[in-house]
Protein backbone atom coordinates (compact mmCIF):
# COMPACT_ATOMS: atom_id res chain seq x y z
CA UNK A 1 0.00 0.00 0.00
CA UNK A 2 1.34 3.69 -1.15
CA UNK A 3 2.37 6.05 1.74
CA UNK A 4 -1.02 8.62 0.61
CA UNK A 5 -3.39 5.55 0.46
CA UNK A 6 -1.78 4.52 4.69
CA UNK A 7 -2.44 7.99 4.93
CA UNK A 8 -5.70 8.34 4.00
CA UNK A 9 -6.80 5.09 5.78
CA UNK A 10 -5.38 6.84 8.66
CA UNK A 11 -7.21 9.82 8.92
CA UNK A 12 -10.69 8.29 8.25
CA UNK A 13 -10.22 6.06 11.43
CA UNK A 14 -9.29 9.02 13.08
CA UNK A 15 -12.84 11.05 12.32
CA UNK A 16 -14.81 7.82 13.09
CA UNK A 17 -12.95 8.21 16.27
CA UNK A 18 -14.21 11.21 16.67
CA UNK A 19 -17.67 10.82 15.73
CA UNK A 20 -17.96 7.67 17.96
CA UNK A 21 -16.26 9.46 21.03
CA UNK A 22 -18.96 12.78 20.39
CA UNK A 23 -21.90 10.21 20.07
CA UNK A 24 -21.12 7.61 22.77
CA UNK A 25 -18.75 9.64 25.07
CA UNK A 26 -19.57 10.31 28.80
CA UNK A 27 -19.09 14.20 28.74
CA UNK A 28 -21.55 15.23 26.48
CA UNK A 29 -24.20 13.42 28.15
CA UNK A 30 -23.30 14.72 31.53
CA UNK A 31 -23.32 18.31 30.20
CA UNK A 32 -27.00 17.36 29.01
CA UNK A 33 -27.59 15.74 32.17
CA UNK A 34 -26.42 17.36 35.04
CA UNK A 35 -26.34 20.87 34.34
CA UNK A 36 -28.57 21.85 37.10
CA UNK A 37 -25.92 21.57 39.73
CA UNK A 38 -24.80 24.32 42.01
CA UNK A 39 -28.24 25.97 41.06
CA UNK A 40 -30.62 27.10 43.89
CA UNK A 41 -33.74 24.92 44.67
CA UNK A 42 -36.36 27.16 45.70
CA UNK A 43 -35.57 30.60 43.78
CA UNK A 44 -38.96 32.00 44.79
CA UNK A 45 -37.94 31.59 48.47
CA UNK A 46 -36.42 34.58 49.57
CA UNK A 47 -37.47 35.36 53.08
CA UNK A 48 -38.67 33.23 56.13
CA UNK A 49 -42.27 35.44 56.72
CA UNK A 50 -43.33 34.20 53.55
CA UNK A 51 -43.98 30.28 55.06
CA UNK A 52 -46.75 30.48 56.70
CA UNK A 53 -47.12 26.40 57.25
CA UNK A 54 -44.55 23.33 57.84
CA UNK A 55 -45.28 20.27 56.99
CA UNK A 56 -43.04 17.26 58.25
CA UNK A 57 -43.76 13.59 57.31
CA UNK A 58 -40.96 10.51 58.59
CA UNK A 59 -41.49 6.95 59.25
CA UNK A 60 -41.31 5.90 62.99
CA UNK A 61 -38.76 3.36 62.49
CA UNK A 62 -39.43 1.65 65.88
CA UNK A 63 -43.53 1.26 64.99
CA UNK A 64 -43.11 1.42 61.31
CA UNK A 65 -45.75 3.94 60.72
CA UNK A 66 -45.78 7.28 59.59
CA UNK A 67 -45.47 10.30 62.13
CA UNK A 68 -47.00 13.33 60.28
CA UNK A 69 -46.17 16.88 61.92
CA UNK A 70 -47.73 20.11 60.99
CA UNK A 71 -47.37 24.19 62.06
CA UNK A 72 -49.18 26.76 60.53
CA UNK A 73 -50.17 30.28 61.02
CA UNK A 74 -53.87 31.00 61.42
CA UNK A 75 -55.83 34.28 60.24
CA UNK A 76 -55.18 36.11 63.42
CA UNK A 77 -51.42 35.77 63.20
CA UNK A 78 -51.74 33.13 65.59
CA UNK A 79 -49.47 29.59 65.36
CA UNK A 80 -50.99 26.37 65.67
CA UNK A 81 -49.99 22.65 65.85
CA UNK A 82 -52.86 21.41 63.29
CA UNK A 83 -51.23 17.89 63.96
CA UNK A 84 -51.97 18.11 67.54
CA UNK A 85 -55.31 19.39 68.28
CA UNK A 86 -54.16 22.92 67.22
CA UNK A 87 -52.47 23.69 70.58
CA UNK A 88 -50.53 27.30 70.28
CA UNK A 89 -46.96 27.05 69.23
CA UNK A 90 -44.09 28.69 70.19
CA UNK A 91 -43.06 28.90 66.40
CA UNK A 92 -42.33 32.21 65.57
CA UNK A 93 -38.84 31.59 65.69
CA UNK A 94 -38.48 28.23 65.42
CA UNK A 95 -40.34 28.91 62.05
CA UNK A 96 -37.57 31.26 60.90
CA UNK A 97 -34.85 29.37 61.74
CA UNK A 98 -36.41 26.44 59.91
CA UNK A 99 -37.34 28.17 56.79
CA UNK A 100 -33.81 30.06 56.60
CA UNK A 101 -32.16 26.23 56.38
CA UNK A 102 -33.93 26.09 52.87
CA UNK A 103 -33.11 29.74 51.47
CA UNK A 104 -30.29 30.01 49.26
CA UNK A 105 -30.53 25.60 49.57
CA UNK A 106 -28.07 24.79 46.33
CA UNK A 107 -27.74 21.42 44.27
CA UNK A 108 -24.82 19.79 45.27
CA UNK A 109 -23.22 16.85 43.42
CA UNK A 110 -26.02 15.13 41.11
CA UNK A 111 -25.62 11.22 42.58
CA UNK A 112 -28.28 9.29 40.65
CA UNK A 113 -31.53 9.76 38.83
CA UNK A 114 -32.44 6.18 39.35
CA UNK A 115 -35.26 5.06 41.48
CA UNK A 116 -33.68 2.06 42.34
CA UNK A 117 -31.16 3.73 44.14
CA UNK A 118 -33.40 5.75 46.20
CA UNK A 119 -33.14 3.47 49.43
CA UNK A 120 -29.55 3.49 49.43
CA UNK A 121 -29.48 6.66 49.80
CA UNK A 122 -32.39 7.13 52.49
CA UNK A 123 -34.53 9.56 50.01
CA UNK A 124 -37.53 7.34 49.66
CA UNK A 125 -41.01 9.22 49.69
CA UNK A 126 -41.95 8.32 53.61
CA UNK A 127 -45.26 7.95 52.53
CA UNK A 128 -44.56 5.15 49.61
CA UNK A 129 -45.50 2.05 51.64
CA UNK A 130 -44.08 0.06 49.14
CA UNK A 131 -40.67 1.35 49.86
CA UNK A 132 -38.15 0.06 52.46
CA UNK A 133 -37.85 1.47 55.74
CA UNK A 134 -34.84 2.41 56.27
CA UNK A 135 -34.95 3.57 52.85
CA UNK A 136 -37.33 6.28 53.53
CA UNK A 137 -36.38 10.20 53.88
CA UNK A 138 -37.86 12.91 56.16
CA UNK A 139 -40.11 15.08 53.68
CA UNK A 140 -40.13 18.67 54.51
CA UNK A 141 -42.63 21.06 52.38
CA UNK A 142 -43.52 24.27 53.39
CA UNK A 143 -46.38 26.77 52.00
CA UNK A 144 -47.35 30.27 51.92
CA UNK A 145 -50.12 31.91 53.21
CA UNK A 146 -52.66 30.79 50.04
CA UNK A 147 -51.74 27.25 50.32
CA UNK A 148 -49.19 27.13 47.60
CA UNK A 149 -45.92 25.20 47.95
CA UNK A 150 -42.43 27.31 48.60
CA UNK A 151 -40.30 24.27 48.94
CA UNK A 152 -40.61 20.92 49.33
CA UNK A 153 -37.37 18.38 49.95
CA UNK A 154 -36.69 14.86 50.86
CA UNK A 155 -34.16 14.97 53.13
CA UNK A 156 -32.20 11.60 52.76
CA UNK A 157 -28.74 10.01 54.90
CA UNK A 158 -25.90 11.54 55.51
CA UNK A 159 -22.71 11.34 52.97
CA UNK A 160 -20.40 8.67 54.44
CA UNK A 161 -16.83 10.45 55.91
CA UNK A 162 -18.22 13.88 54.57
CA UNK A 163 -19.06 16.42 57.54
CA UNK A 164 -22.13 18.51 56.99
CA UNK A 165 -23.29 17.11 53.47
CA UNK A 166 -26.20 14.66 53.64
CA UNK A 167 -28.70 13.43 50.06
CA UNK A 168 -31.94 15.02 49.12
CA UNK A 169 -34.13 15.07 46.34
CA UNK A 170 -37.33 17.21 45.18
CA UNK A 171 -40.92 15.00 45.60
CA UNK A 172 -41.76 15.13 41.90
CA UNK A 173 -38.06 14.07 40.46
CA UNK A 174 -36.32 11.26 40.56
CA UNK A 175 -32.96 13.07 40.40
CA UNK A 176 -30.91 13.14 44.03
CA UNK A 177 -28.42 15.87 45.06
CA UNK A 178 -25.88 16.09 47.90
CA UNK A 179 -26.77 19.29 49.57
CA UNK A 180 -25.23 21.43 52.43
CA UNK A 181 -27.30 20.97 55.86
CA UNK A 182 -25.66 19.86 58.66
CA UNK A 183 -29.08 21.25 61.11
CA UNK A 184 -31.88 19.24 61.44
CA UNK A 185 -35.59 20.39 60.72
CA UNK A 186 -37.65 18.69 63.93
CA UNK A 187 -40.79 17.58 63.79
CA UNK A 188 -40.94 16.64 67.52
CA UNK A 189 -43.76 17.90 69.44
CA UNK A 190 -42.06 19.33 72.28
CA UNK A 191 -39.59 21.39 70.12
CA UNK A 192 -42.35 23.45 68.62
CA UNK A 193 -44.47 24.29 72.26
CA UNK A 194 -43.34 25.87 75.51
CA UNK A 195 -43.57 22.56 77.67
CA UNK A 196 -42.82 23.86 81.13
CA UNK A 197 -46.12 23.40 82.48
CA UNK A 198 -46.26 25.74 84.90
CA UNK A 199 -43.41 27.78 84.54
CA UNK A 200 -42.42 28.38 87.95
CA UNK A 201 -39.24 27.94 90.16
CA UNK A 202 -39.01 25.61 93.10
CA UNK A 203 -37.21 28.39 95.08
CA UNK A 204 -40.32 30.19 94.09
CA UNK A 205 -42.80 27.92 95.85
CA UNK A 206 -43.26 29.20 99.29
CA UNK A 207 -46.64 27.72 100.47
CA UNK A 208 -48.56 24.32 99.78
CA UNK A 209 -52.01 23.21 100.31
CA UNK A 210 -53.24 19.38 100.13
CA UNK A 211 -56.50 18.67 99.95
CA UNK A 212 -56.93 15.14 101.22
CA UNK A 213 -60.08 13.07 101.00
CA UNK A 214 -61.26 9.35 100.19
CA UNK A 215 -64.31 8.65 97.80
CA UNK A 216 -67.59 6.41 98.67
CA UNK A 217 -68.20 4.91 95.59
CA UNK A 218 -71.37 3.60 97.46
CA UNK A 219 -72.98 7.20 97.91
CA UNK A 220 -71.07 8.77 95.32
CA UNK A 221 -69.35 11.47 97.45
CA UNK A 222 -66.15 12.82 98.94
CA UNK A 223 -65.45 11.68 102.64
CA UNK A 224 -62.70 12.32 105.22
CA UNK A 225 -61.91 15.62 103.93
CA UNK A 226 -58.83 17.37 105.18
CA UNK A 227 -57.04 20.33 104.30
CA UNK A 228 -53.04 21.01 105.45
CA UNK A 229 -51.46 24.37 104.73
CA UNK A 230 -47.60 24.06 104.66
CA UNK A 231 -45.84 27.51 104.46
CA UNK A 232 -42.41 28.30 104.97
CA UNK A 233 -41.05 30.21 107.96
CA UNK A 234 -38.64 32.81 107.45
CA UNK A 235 -38.45 31.79 103.76
CA UNK A 236 -36.77 28.34 104.46
CA UNK A 237 -37.82 26.01 106.89
CA UNK A 238 -41.09 24.60 106.09
CA UNK A 239 -44.06 24.81 109.06
CA UNK A 240 -47.55 23.33 108.76
CA UNK A 241 -50.33 26.15 109.89
CA UNK A 242 -52.42 25.35 112.70
CA UNK A 243 -50.26 22.13 113.58
CA UNK A 244 -51.52 19.74 116.13
CA UNK A 245 -49.38 19.08 119.14
CA UNK A 246 -46.05 17.35 117.94
CA UNK A 247 -47.16 17.63 114.32
CA UNK A 248 -44.30 18.66 111.72
CA UNK A 249 -43.80 18.82 108.31
CA UNK A 250 -41.36 16.23 106.44
CA UNK A 251 -39.00 18.52 105.14
CA UNK A 252 -36.99 16.09 102.17
CA UNK A 253 -41.00 15.19 101.24
CA UNK A 254 -42.12 18.72 100.53
CA UNK A 255 -38.39 19.57 98.83
CA UNK A 256 -39.14 15.91 96.35
CA UNK A 257 -42.79 17.80 95.91
CA UNK A 258 -41.58 21.37 95.07
CA UNK A 259 -39.33 19.61 92.36
CA UNK A 260 -41.62 17.79 90.98
CA UNK A 261 -43.61 20.86 90.42
CA UNK A 262 -40.98 22.34 88.68
CA UNK A 263 -40.20 19.29 86.41
CA UNK A 264 -43.32 18.90 85.15
CA UNK A 265 -42.96 19.12 81.48
CA UNK A 266 -45.48 18.33 78.79
CA UNK A 267 -45.12 15.65 75.94
CA UNK A 268 -47.92 15.77 74.39
CA UNK A 269 -51.67 17.15 74.18
CA UNK A 270 -55.30 15.58 73.59
CA UNK A 271 -58.51 17.27 73.64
Amino acid sequence: MSDPVKTGGFVLAAVLSVVLVLVTGPSSERGATFEDEGTVFFPELTAPDQAASLEVIEVDLGTVTERRFQVKRDDAGRWRIPSHHDYPADAKDRMAEAASLLIGLRRGRAVTETRADHARLGVCDPTDGTAPVEGRGTKVTFRDGAGNVLAALILGKRVEDRSGLRYAREPERMRSYTIELDAEISARFADWIETDLLELQESEIERLTFHGYSVDEQEGRLVDLDKKVIAKKDGYEWTVIGAAAGEEANASTLDRATSTLDDLRIVGVQR
